[in-house]
């Protein structure tokens, strides 16, 4: 990779104010600001018309032709000018083109051309002018993702496409779009692999593809993702059967609980050191995956969500014993290093060429990796436990506290070790497993906004490929979750940027007229929050109470309430001028007043009049059917609303 290149297309693709050709009484310019440097009189786009084509291979993936899509639908919607899209055989010769990923005219134009750069990795692209052609590529043993996130960066360079929430894009009107001169670029995000969990993500694949992110639970580059923890649940039940008797009966020695006769995540793991039989079954179900998945990418094998009923098997305690420092994550690794020489054998025989990434936790009581200390070094205990190429580590410092930074000595010395010896262990197959709310209030904003940019740059500087964060999978998380979305989206796919600058771009393009309120709103919270981190050294665990007077008084509530109260105002006029807009503004106000509601509520209700409580309580009651927000913590259910508010 050509590290100059990479730093200098982040630079060309990063932060800029742009404006709506959306919402009304934003002002519109003509001619998008454009960092690359333009071929002189020559135009995609002259006067709304243009002579190119958007041009897709004749059997595109699915990406491909979405990217083709996307592409002809905003130069449409910015310039009036109808770009058809066609496939490569039916290109007339002599006719100009952008030519979206793998064309056997990005073959021909680039053969002598190293690509190299692109192998191996899923996100990232290589754009170029040629001829007056323009040619955005990716990896061809992937799936197009670099193609289309390339047409996205290729779209915010020429008419300024901003994509901020699904209901929030934006770009500006233009008649003329130059030829801009790409000069073979490279371009690779910080991390490979991004993925954040929200609910609103986990059932919106169409907002993650345009996030550049990756759907972990729906998409298509997972498989058996959606179960997380699968080792029992969905690949070696107890209550599968061979030649018709049941695993809990003929092979009671594969699990931890060898009384168990069904799959109970909360009381069993398999037995790693059970043997071929074992391995020879795990093999054949991962097979299965890769016939029911052939487009996937990563294949989760995922312990059971406790760190309680590992197997303590005579044989497991043998193993445990006989390799000074051996750990159940060792045992895991050497298990799956088995399991993966047998499917790597039937892959090469079956689907050669394919690239599978298999992935295990790092996660409770396999978080520890198996390394001893040598020099300041974390070196393997034994050759046995170094990851087979193909498996990936996916380290989950659950106990990590996100209100103070990763390498913090004093509060996350545990979490930043592991991370650094897993580092070393599996240098460039490293996946982290980061945290975005608080699961047990999830209508408080979690306090991490000073340190996600931090966490992500260790990420960064340890080798991490691959980075996930998991806010509410089980019910839509409330407070900022848009923002979040947009801001952390953005740092993973350029750890440069900056998260305080990204912020208040998405507040004053997502809540317009009162984006001064809300940004006021916001930064007092977010000032709220580090003060109480400092003074208590308290608030940044995924479970602590993070609902408390020290953080918001009686006073500060008040004051929250006066903001909304000044944001409404400020989308009143719409009410009858633009009925649908004040509408839509007035829920995304809503969205973070439910907020306030539930934490004023729950800590001063005694405070409030009974028609303050009634109009809250109205308020609440709407907007959380109006969402469709069915929790208030993790596994948990909604307020009794009668007794919660009091009348």
């Amino acid at each position: 990779m050509n590290k100059s290149l990479t730093k200098l297309i982040f630079t060309l693709f990063s932060f800029s104010t742009l404006l709506s050709c959306t919402g009304p009484n934003n002002e519109e310019w003509s001619q998008a600001s454009s960092s690359i440097p333009v071929v002189a009189g020559k135009y995609i786009v002259n006067d709304s018309r243009t002579d190119y084509r958007i041009v897709i291979p004749d059997y595109p993936n699915t990406n491909e032709f979405n990217a083709s899509q996307e592409l002809a639908s905003y130069i449409k919607k910015s310039t009036g000018c109808s770009m058809q899209i066609i496939k490569e055989s039916q290109l007339v010769g002599g006719a100009k083109y952008i030519s979206l990923g793998n064309t056997n005219l990005f073959a021909s134009a680039f053969a002598e051309d190293d690509m190299s750069p692109l192998d191996d990795k899923i996100s990232a692209y290589f754009i170029s002018t040629r001829d007056d052609n323009i040619y955005i590529h990716s990896n061809p043993n992937e799936r197009g993702e670099g193609t289309i996130y390339g047409t996205y960066d290729f779209m915010h360079e020429i008419v300024n496409y901003e994509y901020y929430a699904q209901d929030e894009i934006y770009y500006t009107k233009e008649t003329t779009i130059n030829l801009r001169n790409y000069k073979d670029i490279f371009v690779e995000p910080s991390f490979d692999g991004r993925s954040i969990s929200n609910n609103h993500l986990v059932y919106g694949q169409s907002i993650c593809d345009h996030h550049r992110i990756s759907n972990l639970y729906r998409g298509s580059e997972w498989a058996s993702a959606i179960f997380g923890h699968s080792q029992v649940t969905a690949f070696v039940r107890p209550q599968d059967t061979i030649d018709g008797v049941p695993l809990y009966e003929c092979h009671q020695d594969w699990f931890a609980n060898k009384t168990a006769k069904v799959a109970e995540t909360t009381n069993n793991q398999l037995c790693w050191t059970a043997g071929e039989g074992l391995e020879d079954y795990v093999a054949k179900r991962f097979i299965n995956f890769f016939q029911e998945f052939p487009n996937a990418t990563y294949f989760m094998f995922g312990q059971e969500d406790n760190g309680l009923y590992f197997c303590n098997c005579e044989r497991c305690q043998r193993a445990l014993a006989t390799t000074p420092g051996m750990n159940y994550a060792g045992l895991q690794i050497m298990f799956m290093n088995h399991v993966i020489e047998k499917t790597e054998a039937w892959i090469a025989e079956n689907q050669p060429g394919r690239n599978v990434r298999y992935v295990v936790y790092a996660y409770m009581a396999t978080k520890e990796p198996p390394v001893k200390d040598v020099d300041g070094v974390a070196t393997p205990i034994d050759p046995k436990v170094i990851p087979n190429e193909k498996l990936y580590i996916f380290y989950a410092p659950i106990g990590c506290n996100f209100a103070f930074p990763l390498d913090n000595n004093y509060y996350n010395s545990e979490s930043y070790l592991e991370l650094t010896q897993w580092s070393q262990l599996a240098a460039g197959h490293l996946i982290i497993y980061l945290y975005d709310t608080n699961f047990r209030f999830y209508f408080a904003n979690f306090g991490n906004f000073n340190t996600v940019q931090e966490m992500y740059k260790v990420c960064y500087d340890k080798g991490v490929t691959y980075i996930y964060t998991q806010g509410g999978v089980d019910g839509d998380p409330v407070p900022f979750a848009y923002l979040r979305d947009y801001v952390e989206s953005r740092l993973m796919w350029n750890i440069n940027l900056n998260y305080e600058e990204l912020a208040k771009d998405f507040i004053d393009h997502y809540y317009k007229e009162a984006s001064e309120e809300i940004y006021e709103y916001y930064t007092t919270v977010r000032e709220r929050l580090t003060r109480y981190h400092d003074l208590y050294n308290d608030g940044g665990g995924i479970y602590t109470t993070i609902v408390k007077k020290e953080i918001y008084p009686y006073s500060v509530l008040r004051h929250f309430i006066g903001l909304f109260k000044k944001a409404m105002e400020k989308i009143a006029p719409f009410e009858e001028s633009n009925p649908t807009y004040y509408s839509t503004m007035k829920a995304r106000l809503m969205r973070e007043y439910l907020s306030v509601i539930y934490i004023t509520v729950s800590l001063s209700r005694a405070e409030l009049t009974d028609e303050e409580k009634l109009e809250m309580k109205e308020i609440f009651v709407y907007y959380i059917a109006y969402f469709g927000i069915t929790k208030t913590s993790e596994g948990g259910t909604m307020i009794d609303v009668d007794s919660f508010f009091g009348v």
